[in-house]
């Protein structure tokens, strides 16, 4: 293991267009190319694309394996950097993020992890401006410290901090310093012994990988930090997993939902994990846990999916009277909190999550298209007609 040296992993699965644009993103990068290493891991080979790789003397692995988690895993495996990042194949480095990482962690001894804020572009590479896709990029609340782009706190203070207020260290961070402190692969940078202690559960993981680095980092101890500088550049296009319900309507069709079905059955999955690992942050008793109760979002979006199976899945991926009294006890709790930081969306989903939930109970029980059409006139999160999509 080489202390000064990051290692960036780099990959992609089955999609070869937008991979040379991230190649040539680290060619551009201002950090000295003897002071990181590139391991390309992907499924497919491409001429241009590994080209760019042996040109640099990088590594280039083409692997079967089809999960995001067992493509890091291996790079990982060959990787030999202190200082572990990612770029996926539709993503791309600015050209001193490398610089600014490495900084980073020489400035601060203890630092564990290191998250930095996104230019949101198209599929074309244009700069996106629209307020709904601008909402996708990391943008630090840090009411703590107003008008400061940088954040950096020890998880031992972050954890004294949260009992002396009464509320989980992920909720504080969450509520008063950033909610999308784990948002994109390619804008994490972490030590490599924090992904070694977990490297097992690690790869049974599918969709969560950037918030488990996260949650990996918030139960271990060292320095975390937090930045608004842009660094990385998120491509937003048909194929992104993290757009499902940003994405023209043009693109919904029955595939579409079926892919959606099974990235949900997914990520609750992944949050089930996540809340294990999570359990001793909450060894103080602290009355709710966002994370929590974010954990029921995936099965109420399963009820309103457009297929009958949906009523046949396991208990694990059902609503319960538990998860709906679990969300009435935490309401007043969040609502307290909502009072100090002010944030009018999350006031929102508060209104919303009640009678939200209990539609979604509902339609998990009855499949009434009657309900469907009341849930469609409640929420604004799916505006597309089921009854059409069922017609493909």
């Amino acid at each position: 293991m080489d202390k000064s040296l990051i290692s960036v992993i780099v990959t992609a699965h089955d999609r070869k267009k937008y991979l040379p644009f991230a190649l040539k993103s680290l060619q551009k990068q201002t950090l000295p190319k003897e002071m990181f290493e590139v391991i390309v891991v992907k499924n497919f080979e491409d001429q241009i694309s590994d080209e760019i790789v042996s040109r640099n003397k990088w590594k280039n692995i083409v692997t079967d394996e089809k999960s995001l988690s067992s493509k890091i895993a291996i790079g990982f495996k060959e990787s030999k950097g202190d200082i572990i990042t990612f770029l996926e194949d539709d993503d791309l480095y600015r050209e001193d993020r490398l610089a600014k990482v490495h900084e980073t962690f020489n400035k601060f001894n203890d630092l564990i992890y290191f998250h930095n804020s996104q230019v949101i572009m198209d599929e074309n590479g244009n700069r996106i401006e629209d307020p709904i896709y601008q909402s996708l990029k990391t943008k630090n609340k840090n009411i703590l410290i107003p008008n400061n782009k940088n954040f950096i706190i020890k998880t031992s203070t972050l954890k004294n901090i949260a009992k002396f207020a009464r509320i989980n260290p992920y909720d504080f961070l969450f509520f008063y310093i950033t909610d999308k402190g784990h948002h994109n692969n390619s804008s994490i940078a972490i030590k490599r012994d924090i992904i070694n202690k977990y490297i097992e559960l690690f790869k049974k993981i599918v969709i969560a990988l950037d918030k488990f680095f996260y949650t990996i980092s918030l139960v271990s101890e060292g320095s975390i930090f937090f930045t608004d500088d842009e660094l990385t550049y998120f491509r937003v296009h048909k194929e992104s997993h993290s757009t499902f319900h940003k994405v023209d309507q043009k693109y919904h069709n029955k595939l579409y939902y079926y892919k959606i079905t099974l990235r949900t059955l997914e990520y609750a999955n992944d949050l089930k994990i996540l809340s294990e690992i999570t359990q001793s942050l909450n060894e103080h008793q602290v009355p709710c846990n966002f994370d929590k109760l974010q954990a029921s979002n995936p099965k109420n979006e399963l009820q309103w999916l457009p297929f009958k199976e949906i009523k046949h899945l396991p208990k694990e991926f059902k609503l319960s009277i538990n998860d709906l009294n679990y969300l009435i006890k935490c309401l007043p709790y969040y609502y307290s909190i909502n009072k100090q930081i002010k944030d009018k969306d999350f006031q929102k989903w508060l209104i919303k999550s009640v009678p939200y939930f209990i539609l979604s109970y509902i339609m998990q029980i009855t499949r009434s298209e009657r309900i469907r059409e009341i849930y469609f006139k409640f929420s604004k999160t799916y505006k597309y007609d089921f009854a059409k999509s069922n017609k493909h």
